[in-house]
């Protein structure tokens, strides 16, 4: 009786028709495509490796945040009772190596935003990474004009003028700090 069953199956097969499956398929325990009502089938493991990853990108915007403010909180206002001379010194390096860490910390944090985004399909980890890299632009359109104004002063020995640019260049750094809580406050939310 099997090997009709099996001749019929292979009979059906060859002529293009398929049989309904009547046993339920076993859930895998890797995330597949595959929905079962409402649920995807995906193991405790894997899931846990997915909220990993949103969790780098809270801390890397955390870290890029942190960063931010003691920029604004610590080094401008020493940076600001140096005198001239001083002032002008330690102003470039420290600049130079400010905005490495603050960018590479926005791109560290936006690179794991959007790969939570694609492993969790919600748009909110997305909304974050894209938020953090606007101070890409931000840095781009509002503080490297200053900076470029602050090496031209700094070149011409006109250190008095540089200390006022200088001044409203830490005004404007506040805008990274800004910038960086709006994305930690979106990872929170989607983390939540």
């Amino acid at each position: 009786m099997s090997g009709k069953a099996t001749s019929s199956s292979l009979r059906h097969m060859q002529a293009g028709k398929t049989r309904q499956r009547t046993t339920p398929l076993r859930p895998s325990p890797w995330p597949s495509s595959r929905k079962t009502g409402e649920r995807e089938l995906i193991s405790p493991l894997w899931e846990t490796k997915r909220m990993i990853i949103g969790s780098l990108a809270l801390a890397a915007a955390g870290a890029f945040t942190g960063a931010s403010l003691y920029v604004n909180y610590a080094e401008q206002p020493a940076r600001l009772a140096l005198s001239d001379d001083a002032l002008i010194k330690e102003w470039e390096p420290s600049d130079h190596r400010g905005f490495i860490v603050l960018a590479g910390l926005a791109a560290i944090a936006a690179l794991f935003g959007f790969i939570a985004y694609r492993e969790l399909n919600d748009v909110r980890w997305a909304l974050g990474a894209l938020v953090i890299l606007a101070s890409w632009p931000y840095t781009y359109w509002a503080i490297v004009p200053l900076n470029n104004r602050i090496l031209g002063l700094i070149g011409a020995d006109a250190a008095h003028e540089a200390r006022q640019v200088i001044d409203l260049w830490g005004k404007l750094e506040i805008g990274l700090t800004g910038i960086g809580v709006l994305a930690i406050a979106i990872f929170v939310w989607a983390a939540g």
